[in-house]
């Protein structure tokens, strides 16, 4: 009889769980009845907030395995948190893989949802940070939900890419924007994650792979990839 009473209280938190987020979430999301219970499952602890405005970063179905690969991202007052990706593979309705990257407590580790620093400015902080010159047009070419494109001139091989994004800086979601610049000797593709508010460069990547074509299994994959990353000395465009 105890046994029962224990398994029925079980039963009735779970339930009170999925209560909490039906009532709570006013996402359109398709996916989020899967997430929810996959986060409960996992005993993953994250507010309704937390996933209230989850998107589709990425998907697709393999051919060979029919399973619906769902990348799932998540974003604050429409601004969306870097890395923050979780993947979800479903077949059918039922779910058979759930990885997740989603950031606890966001409302709390926002700095700010406004950013002082222009995309313009954002850029020349990373042109003038590599000796690459300067952004002649000022003026963005394309833009849609905090994204930017602006005309590569002569400081690049590809147009220049600015997006708007949260990022993780010691347990806090810093108002960045994410500058990406092929650099014309095609040498280097600068991923540049810069501070919205201040400048301040908090990452770089560097999405070319290099290879010694000398050395035997020295490459194995030519396609660009991530092969380098680090965090910077502070460096603020403003700073007297």
């Amino acid at each position: 009889m105890k046994l029962k009473l224990q398994l029925m209280c079980v039963a009735l938190c779970l339930l009170g769980i999925n209560v909490f987020f039906a009532q709570k979430s006013t996402s359109n999301f398709p996916y989020l009845p899967q997430v929810q219970n996959q986060l409960l499952l996992k005993k993953i602890e994250v507010k309704s907030s937390d996933i209230k405005e989850l998107y589709i970063e990425r998907q697709f179905v393999d051919k060979k395995t029919g399973i619906n690969h769902v990348y799932v991202g998540q974003q604050y007052q429409g601004i969306k948190i870097k890395d923050a990706i979780s993947s979800l593979a479903l077949k059918g309705e039922e779910v058979v893989y759930f990885g997740n990257s989603f950031v606890p407590e966001i409302a709390s580790k926002i700095n700010t949802v406004t950013p002082s620093v222009t995309p313009q400015q954002a850029i020349q902080t990373v042109l003038t940070h590599f000796n690459l010159g300067t952004l002649a047009n000022q003026k963005a070419i394309s833009s849609n939900n905090n994204e930017y494109v602006f005309d590569k001139g002569e400081v690049s091989q590809n147009d220049i890419s600015v997006k708007l994004r949260f990022a993780s800086v010691e347990s806090k979601l810093i108002l960045s924007w994410i500058v990406e610049v092929y650099t014309v000797d095609s040498e280097h593709l600068w991923n540049v994650t810069v501070n919205a508010s201040n400048t301040e460069i908090i990452e770089i990547n560097d999405f070319v792979l290099k290879c010694d074509f000398g050395a035997p299994d020295a490459c194995s994959n030519h396609n660009h990839e991530h092969i380098q990353t680090h965090k910077p000395k502070p460096f603020n465009l403003f700073k007297k």
